[in-house]
């Protein structure tokens, strides 16, 4: 067999082995090869093709880079989940079509779940395929770990093998460290040592930063809208139709805390009350609910709109609610009893977004293209202060300043403004996006305005001089929501991506465990701790 063939299926064979990603992202992938062929990792989005698997139903392209060096990297469609993996088979490469099919049926139909989930789903296929012809033995185990090895007979194709691998589940990571022979015995001082190297591994990796802290995934649609806590411990997200959740984020570590269940539809926006002890939520089919957080039980469904619930707010006191809808009214309800006050009559449009001032007396309201205003109302009588005209398209989104002196309104035509609250005029226009600006927010200092656009990218601008400080790239979609943690460090976005993304607001970065990508800190420490 030619040199180039031997690569052609050892690569194959060792992404259908070791390549802890979901299936679809097999269709085209990268390799780095030793050499000596005795290294592998593994690592998306190189250039150079030298080497393809022949056609056949079942085959899907693959990209083969030779390097010197062990290497390890990211996945092209999940950026920020890292695998690290190392595979050394000693022998003949595999050889036999039919064998490598069957690695490939292994990696589609395996459970990416927990280490001994994972370990017993391998165990299970493996049995399944070749009933009787492997020896299993588990070394080591722990909740975050599992170290074992096998011992293979020869079977469809499968030569005689003997592995030692361990699978560590890290906060956000996979990874699976692995020895593989072609010989049925390994001599007792080599399996020795290999099995002292993976108990060190688990060390080593269990203290890694696995990924950059920067992004939270779970929802199964686009993100509609995040909301910080009052404390900045916890994040609230929803996300549209097709999932209708809502999730509680743990800030420190980015675990989902809990995922509330309850809307029909999509849910399109969260707020925390005051106290940070209820979450509102307002989405499809008219729906309006409060949540106790504590335990994320539902507390009420308050009814009354006649259209989907597209912005909800609470007052400063967190005595009212109010809730913007797509039947162009504006309510205002009592915490107290979950009664409605006042409906507010104005706009001939969407209402898109509802925000109380600081002192809770007055509410800002933007409407649809076919309006195109921004109207305040009082709170007490819930009548309209003023209406302020500016925007030549639709109003997506209103925000007071933390002094309640200015108002930011974000809209289509790309446009971003400034308002003077005490007698609605303009102050200035803030441009630079390419598309809408669906999302804006104050920091809590004010002087920090943070918006978010369908052009994919989220702006900080100083408001002071009404200048661009950054632009952060990294959603693959429209940003649809912005939140401030309280402290004012951190902004976290949603998107349409089906992602939420932290950044950091001093150096205009997403976060990271030491301000290095998670792939430089993976890198340096993996590298440093595996001696070639």
């Amino acid at each position: 067999m030619s040199k180039l063939k031997q690569y052609k299926f050892l690569v194959a064979g060792v992404i259908g082995l070791v390549l802890l990603i979901p299936p679809q992202n097999l269709t085209t992938a990268t390799v780095i090869v030793s050499n000596s062929g005795a290294k592998l990792g593994w690592q998306a989005n190189q250039s150079r093709v030298i080497a393809q698997q022949p056609r056949s139903s079942q085959s899907e392209d693959i990209h083969v880079e030779i390097e010197p060096d062990w290497k390890i990297g990211s996945s092209g469609e999940q950026p920020n989940a890292y695998s690290i993996t190392e595979f050394i088979r000693e022998g003949n490469v595999i050889e036999n079509w039919h064998e490598l099919l069957t690695i490939h049926k292994f990696v589609l139909t395996a459970n990416f779940g927990p280490p001994e989930d994972m370990f017993n789903s391998l165990k299970n296929l493996r049995e399944k395929e070749c009933p009787g012809s492997t020896i299993w033995n588990v070394i080591q185990k722990d909740e975050k770990s599992i170290l074992y090895e096998w011992q293979a007979k020869p079977c469809l194709g499968w030569p005689e093998q003997h592995e030692i691998a361990r699978i560590i589940d890290g906060k956000y990571n996979r990874f699976l460290i692995r020895y593989a022979a072609k010989v049925y015995q390994l001599e007792s001082n080599l399996r020795t040592k290999w099995i002292e190297r993976f108990s060190q591994a688990k060390i080593i990796l269990l203290e890694v930063p696995y990924l950059e802290k920067n992004t939270l995934q779970g929802h199964q649609s686009g993100v509609t809208s995040v909301s910080f806590s009052p404390d900045g411990k916890t994040l609230a997200s929803s996300s549209g139709i097709g999932d209708g959740t809502i999730k509680l984020w743990n800030v420190a570590d980015g675990r989902e805390i809990r995922s509330l269940n309850g809307h029909q539809s999509s849910v399109i926006s969260v707020s925390f009350s005051p106290d940070g002890k209820t979450l509102a939520s307002g989405g499809g089919a008219n729906t309006l609910k409060l949540w106790n957080v504590a335990d994320g039980k539902e507390i009420r469904s308050l009814t009354g709109h006649q259209s989907d619930v597209s912005s909800v707010s609470f007052s400063p006191d967190g005595k009212t609610l109010a809730s913007g809808s797509f039947d162009s009214t504006i309510k205002l309800w009592s915490m107290a009893d979950g009664k409605e006050i006042f409906t507010l009559h104005g706009h001939t449009s969407s209402v898109f977004s509802v925000s109380f001032s600081p002192d809770g007396k007055t509410l800002a309201s933007g409407s649809g293209i076919e309006d195109g205003t921004i109207k305040l109302w009082s709170v007490a009588d819930g009548k309209e202060i003023r209406s302020l005209n500016g925007h030549q398209s639709s109003v997506t989104r209103v925000s007071f300043s933390p002094d309640g002196k200015t108002l930011a309104s974000g809209g289509g035509a790309n446009t971003i403004k400034l308002w003077n609250v005490a007698d609605g005029k303009e102050i200035r226009s803030l441009n630079g996006h390419k598309s809408t600006v669906w999302s804006i927010s104050f920091s809590p200092d004010g002087k920090t305005l943070a918006t978010g656009s369908q052009d994919k990218t989220i702006k900080l601008w100083n408001l002071e001089t009404g200048k661009e400080i950054c632009t952060f790239n990294g959603h693959q979609s429209v940003v649809l929501s912005l939140s401030f943690s309280p402290d004012g460090k951190t902004l976290a976005s949603g998107s349409t991506d089906k992602t939420i993304k932290l950044w950091n607001v001093a150096d205009c970065k997403l976060i990271t465990e030491s301000g290095k990508t998670g792939g430089d800190v993976l890198a340096e420490k993996i590298i440093a701790s595996h001696p070639r």
